[in-house]
């Protein structure tokens, strides 16, 4: 959940960079971005930042999606997958390679195939109305860290 989304305001595509921004952290981190009950996890993601991740390039791009202010944020899913694209090039240790892979993957299908559900199920919310909708279930990941 985005702070805009904890707000109660319109929501666009940057809400899913937000949200996708939290599942990253979480994969490279092993732990949740804004832990805690809902209420004290609302506080977190409306004003506090989570702890630094240990790989410097992650840290940059999990940061930048994970702003307050969605003007702030990665403003689409392609300028984000282009950061990740350009991390995964870098030589770094095979475990980040891997996370780049799966996250970069999972950015192609939320920018892809948001919208053609959209499209093709008639979905009627307020984000067929030209926000996005990604849905991105991670299980047993850090299994891939070992």
């Amino acid at each position: 959940m985005s702070p805009e989304q904890a707000r109660g305001e319109q929501l666009d595509a940057r809400s899913d960079i937000f949200s996708f921004g939290a599942v990253l952290y979480e994969m490279a981190s092993g732990r949740k971005a804004f832990p805690g009950r809902m209420g004290e996890a609302m506080h977190a993601i409306i004003g506090v930042d989570p702890p630094p991740l240990g790989d410097a390039g992650l840290q940059v791009v999990t940061a930048r999606a994970l702003k307050k202010r969605r003007e702030d944020r990665w403003q689409s899913a392609g300028e984000m997958g282009a950061a990740l694209e350009m991390l995964q090039r870098a030589p770094t240790g095979v475990n980040r390679r891997k996370l780049l892979m799966i996250a970069g993957g999972a950015i192609v299908v939320a920018a892809s195939g948001g919208g053609i559900y959209r499209v093709r199920s008639g979905f009627s919310s307020s984000t067929a109305r030209g926000g996005s909708v990604a849905v991105i279930f991670v299980e047993n990941l850090p299994v891939i860290f070992r």
